[in-house]
């Protein structure tokens, strides 16, 4: 819209202090006769903003908004046409700017900003450093742009910075004078291009906890310097992919590490001084090339990685759940060694959640394309994520993330533990249901306003248009199952989206032995926001393949035993006909046939059961089953991420893809969370 924000009368100017309108059509035209007019009318209607927020719409120019001078926070990201900053920048009071993912190729002096706090400019086209920041700036963040130098003068100013993220840039080197930076603790310089590590600018500051030095070199004789010993303070040191042939004796020194990741080197040994660091608590050395360990190394309390080496059980002597939570990938084209029942199940539920995951992460490269389009883009070999096309819906997602589908099926494994909590396994809930439809309801609605925190999420991304009618009624709370039920009525018991099947495969996992109790479990859930029966009978169809999978029983067996179970529940609820033959012929036909890529029903629960169906019957590979759906394009994340749960509870997380499984950001706090 050209004038979303309501004109107040001059003499009554409105005293809201904070302001959002994400992921809105905002652009403010620029007009030849007053170009500032826009910005104008915001200002005289709300002379008191501290906060706000425009995330995600079609701004192209901030102009001077020289008229909000109580303004603390601006939040432009995602605005991609805004490439444009004046010269003449001023904020007295502003302390967070926010211009990530804006295709932003150059900022101007910024000393306008005297109290600027935060300056965010990742994900943008700049080809040169900010040449005048603020003193007061404390976090800057500048990774995932073209920058090849950091000119001499231009950073020493900045004594207050505390955390300075320069990575995915074209750095050769650092000047002399970035020793300046006494006050900096964390400092990530990963993916570059130096020609040997900056001693001389990196082991003097004597204040870093953190530094990220991963891939940093198109050298082959990087090393780390025994200079390194000066960072007294440091507790994470993170060198992946940089081809260390030998580990540096040196970080046997550094008594303050408390995490240490050296995977993707080629490292043959590791030496038996590092198990006496005395802070060490994570270790990772996945995707190297050691044979052996040294003894010790895996009988005390540190939590370590070993991932993809060569090593044997000679070398090992130890079991596999006392250095990791899962059983490591087989190589390719061998096949796991056999589990024990417990530790198959075990496997097969890690298989599901990591599944979902990664296709949700995989299908996010065709979402909302068509068929062909995808084609186009990315032919027919699978990707890595780092080759997904970064246009403006993929680029709100860093690469290999997962998306809303994910996030809500961890909110109901939180659902799922809290209810179930110290209660013995085999006892009954009071209602035979496991789960709490209104604490689901709550933790849909916190999720929607801040996504997960811990993972630097400022909100839900990716809620269906279902989902949030629902989640605004002002019953959501009370009586979520009345809430969706009123907003199906409304829409004349038509819409029936895959909002409620995309989340929905972990409920098949809690007393799987016993269907019945599954299907309550699941329709307590979906019906929190789906009202719809073929959104009820697509997630007990998906909860019962898993309850099956996890049990051990063929594929066949799992979707005829899901079929059945959802006709079920089609007839209890009195479903037209039609309902439950489009459900057989969704469940049973080949994936040409569903048209996933169809604009007018891309979002149908049936389109996104029967690709997951479709892939469960035919595909015994997950990298096959997840690729194939992924290039049917349509709302392929929700699609895959369907997929990838039943095909990886199918196979297990043994053989998930290593490629797809390494390349999630989040892949650790997912192991602590699950």
């Amino acid at each position: 819209m050209e004038y979303p924000i309501p004109v107040m009368d001059p003499d009554t100017p409105s005293s809201v202090k904070v302001l959002r309108l994400n992921n809105n059509n905002i652009h403010f035209p620029a007009r030849p006769d007053n170009d500032e007019e826009p910005i104008s009318h915001l200002a005289a209607s709300f002379p008191h903003l501290r906060e706000l927020y425009m995330s995600t719409n079609m701004i192209p120019s901030i102009f001077t908004l020289r008229n909000l001078p109580h303004l603390e926070i601006l939040d432009l990201r995602f605005n991609k046409p805004l490439f444009k900053l004046p010269q003449d920048l001023s904020f007295p009071a502003l302390r967070t700017l926010d211009i990530s993912n804006c295709s932003v190729s150059a900022i101007p002096s910024l000393l306008g900003l005297p109290v600027l706090h935060t300056l965010l400019a990742n994900n943008n086209i700049l080809e040169s450093f900010p040449p005048s920041l603020p003193p007061s700036l404390y976090v800057l963040v500048l990774s995932s742009n073209r920058i090849p130098s950091i000119p001499p003068g231009t950073i020493s100013t900045l004594a207050s910075l505390v955390s300075l993220d320069m990575s995915s840039n074209l750095l050769k080197a650092l000047p002399e004078d970035f020793i300046a930076l006494q006050a900096l603790e964390y400092l990530n310089l990963s993916i570059n291009v130096f020609s040997q590590f900056e001693e001389h600018a990196i082991c003097g500051l004597r204040s870093l906890r953190h530094l990220s030095v991963s891939c940093i070199s198109n050298s082959k004789s990087l090393s780390l310097p025994v200079a390194l010993t000066n960072l007294s303070q440091l507790e994470t040191l993170e060198a992946r992919w940089n081809d260390f042939g030998t580990f540096p004796q040196v970080l046997c020194s550094m008594t303050s590490l408390r995490s240490l990741d050296l995977a993707g080197n080629k490292l043959t040994d590791i030496p038996v001084d590092i198990v006496d660091l005395p802070q060490l608590h994570t270790l990772n050395l996945s995707f190297n090339d050691l044979a052996t360990v040294p003894s010790g190394l895996l009988s005390g309390e540190l939590r370590i990685w070993i991932d993809n080496n060569p090593l044997t059980d000679d070398a090992l002597r130890i079991e596999a759940d006392r250095w990791h939570f899962a059983p490591p990938a087989a190589p390719l084209g061998l096949s796991p060694a056999p589990l024990t029942p417990e530790a198959a199940l075990k496997d097969r539920f890690y298989g599901m959640i990591f599944g979902a995951a990664i296709g949700d992460a995989v299908g996010l490269a065709t979402e909302f394309l068509s068929a062909q389009q995808a084609s186009v883009y990315y032919g027919r070999k699978p990707i890595q994520f780092g080759d997904i096309v970064r246009d403006r819906h993929r680029e709100r997602w860093i690469p290999g993330d997962w998306t809303d589908d994910t996030d809500q099926m961890l909110l109901i494994l939180d659902n799922l533990v809290s209810c179930l909590g110290d209660r013995p396994r085999d006892s009954a809930s009071p209602n035979g249901i496991d789960v709490d439809d209104k604490a689901f309801a709550q933790a849909l609605l916190r999720w929607a306003y801040m996504g997960f925190d811990e993972l630097g999420d400022d909100g839900g991304m990716g809620i269906g248009q279902t989902m949030k009618t629902v989640m605004s009624s002002p019953d959501f709370l009370a009586t979520p199952q009345r809430a969706a039920a009123a907003v199906w009525e409304q829409g004349g018991r038509q819409v029936a989206p895959n909002g409620g099947v995309m989340r929905t495969a972990v409920l098949g996992a809690v007393h799987s032995e016993d269907i019945n109790r599954v299907k309550r479990n699941t329709l307590q859930i979906c019906s929190t926001t789906h009202a719809d029966p073929r959104c009820q009978a697509s997630c007990v169809a998906v909860t019962v393949a898993v309850a099956s999978l996890l049990h051990g029983q063929t594929r066949t067996q799992a979707a005829a035993n899901a079929l059945k179970e959802a006709q079920e529940v089609l007839t209890f609820m009195n479903a037209p006909d039609d309902h439950m033959k489009e459900l057989e012929r969704h469940m049973t036909c080949g994936i040409k046939e569903l048209d996933l890529d169809d604009r007018s029903a891309i979002g149908y629960t049936y389109k996104t059961l029967g690709s997951a169906f479709c892939a469960l019957r035919e595909d015994e590979d997950f990298e096959q089953s997840v690729w194939r759906v992924t290039m049917q394009a349509g709302d392929a994340d929700t699609n895959c991420a369907v997929v990838g749960a039943l095909a990886g509870c199918s196979v297990g997380y043994a053989r998930l893809p290593s490629h797809w499984l390494e390349g999630l950001p989040h892949r650790e706090w997912l192991k602590c969370k699950v």
